[in-house]
């Protein structure tokens, strides 16, 4: 125990018997990290950290690192200079694993979980955030290149204060309002992401269930563009039965989107002002005979 205080301080701490720093310090250079979880799978720590002005960022530390990180505040807010404007780079800094701009309604963001549960099975490894300011539901997710692609799950008009993980690893929100929200799946496109050849047909169905408001419009994007002639052709044809929505395009030919990576984004807009997106990635191969 700590004299006084009602902890102790874990001998392999970075900063044991360093007079410029506390025996108790973990990691330095932090603004007003809110808030950090641990991967329940790989015990990895990911930080959300408040920026002053520009920039929101999320901090990454393995799970063997050992901790004595400085993540640069406040000579440094994200991967920019702040105090000074220029100038201030070390090599002694550790920069976010991600950030995003304070651009728009964007201002503050709430750290969440890496996703563990098996509800959202496209979600799997993805690192859930919010805004507090816009109210969006973000998820970030580790690519192959070591890089983290972000990406919009969901606009609300929630005040999202913090998020919570249920014993299956199914996240929470909560509202400063003083509703908890559960994060399900609502939007599911298939074929899901993954490897397809130009000889193949698709049948394309963007399936909305467990409705929470109605559906007042939709936006379908092909490779950020608006929706290729294949899709076009088959002509898109939403269904409303019973709490859910369906958008089909039967019978795509592959061979007419050609081989490549094809991303489809899908957007759907509710009456409570709301905003649902979803995407697939698929790659597909030419056959060769």
């Amino acid at each position: 125990m700590v004299p006084g205080q009602p902890y102790t301080i874990p001998a392999g701490n970075p900063f044991i018997g360093n007079p410029a720093f506390r025996d108790e310090i973990w990691a330095l250079g932090l603004r007003n990290p809110y808030r950090f979880s641990f991967d329940r799978v790989t015990g990895d720590l990911l930080i959300a950290d408040v920026g002053q002005s520009a920039l929101e960022e999320v901090n990454f530390q393995a799970a063997n690192a050992g901790g004595g990180q400085n993540y640069g505040w406040r000579l440094m807010e994200g991967n920019q200079c702040f105090n000074p404007g220029a100038g201030c780079e070390s090599s002694d800094f550790t920069m976010p694993a991600f950030q995003y701009q304070n651009a728009g309604a964007r201002g503050s963001i709430i750290g969440g979980y890496r996703y563990r549960g098996s509800v959202n099975p496209a979600l799997q490894g993805s690192y859930i955030v919010g805004d507090f300011c816009s109210g969006e539901i973000l998820a970030a997710r580790l690519e192959s290149n070591q890089q983290w692609a972000q990406e919009v799950l969901l606009d609300t008009a929630l005040m999202i204060s913090s998020f919570a993980e249920d014993d299956n690893g199914e996240l929470l929100v909560v509202d400063l309002n003083g509703t908890v929200y559960r994060l399900l799946a609502p939007l599911a496109i298939w074929p899901a992401s993954g490897t397809y050849l130009t000889s193949q047909s698709i049948d394309l169905a963007v399936i909305l269930a467990s409705q929470q408001a109605a559906v007042t419009g939709y936006a379908v994007a092909l490779n950020g563009q608006g929706v290729s002639s294949a899709l076009d052709s088959c002509g898109i044809v939403a269904v409303v039965a019973g709490d859910g929505i369906s958008l089909r395009c039967p019978d795509i030919p592959l061979s007419s989107l050609g081989a490549g990576s094809h991303t489809l984004r899908v957007e759907l807009q509710f009456n409570n002002g709301s905003v649902l997106r979803s995407s697939a990635t698929w790659q597909i191969l030419e056959v060769v005979n």
